[in-house]
């Protein structure tokens, strides 16, 4: 909500800037609106998981660890190609552009706090049980530094859905799909399907 209050009431949405993008203009809204939607199941999925009951299944444990693992890579790969298309179909388009480019860099922020916090929380991965900095390091439960860095890795994930939502509605209000491609998409189709059917009878 505080995303979208922010968009409606800036500049480029009092002055209502259009882009018109007769090849890409349906694309650029639809990466746009499904962004925020996957950073908002990968925020729930790891308040699931930093609120695990520490009773519960260990198979549910690793169930909920890998589909927070799967939809962040799957988020990640998708916030960069929607950073590509937006840079490579609306050229100077900045409110655009730089939303796009900044939720690369957060996602890419986002993945090492991630990394870090199952560190500080849980200890090395086994794969890297036997480096030097995994059989230094010991676990400390509630720790200074374990606060802080599951805080930020936190923060980060509601700053993604922020400015992703921020992108949804500025693509939305900026890039206009022209009324002939609407026509040629939405409703050729079907003047085509009665005129088969007219010639059927």
């Amino acid at each position: 909500f505080t995303a979208t209050l922010a968009v409606v009431t800036s500049r480029d949405w009092r002055e209502n800037n259009r882009i018109v993008n007769t090849n890409a203009g349906r694309l650029l809204r639809r990466l746009a609106v499904i962004t925020p939607v996957l950073a908002y199941a990968q925020l729930a999925l790891g308040a699931h998981l930093r609120h695990f009951a520490p009773d519960g299944s260990p198979l549910a444990f690793q169930s909920l660890v890998m589909w927070h693992l799967t939809v962040g890579l799957i988020l990640a790969a998708w916030v960069v190609g929607t950073a590509i298309v937006f840079w490579r179909k609306a050229p100077g388009a900045w409110s655009l552009l730089i939303s796009s480019t900044l939720l690369v860099a957060l996602v890419g922020v986002q993945l090492a706090l991630g990394g870090a916090t199952w560190i500080v929380k849980y200890g090395w991965p086994a794969f890297l049980a036997n480096s030097t900095s995994a059989s230094t390091f010991t676990v400390e439960a509630r720790s200074w530094w374990q606060a802080q860095i599951t805080t930020a890795h936190v923060a980060t994930g509601s700053l993604i859905l922020a400015v992703s939502t921020a992108l949804a509605v500025f693509t939305c209000l900026m890039v206009n799909v022209p009324v002939a491609l609407r026509w040629q998409q939405q409703v050729a189709p079907q003047v085509q399907a009665n005129s088969l059917m007219e010639a059927a009878v």
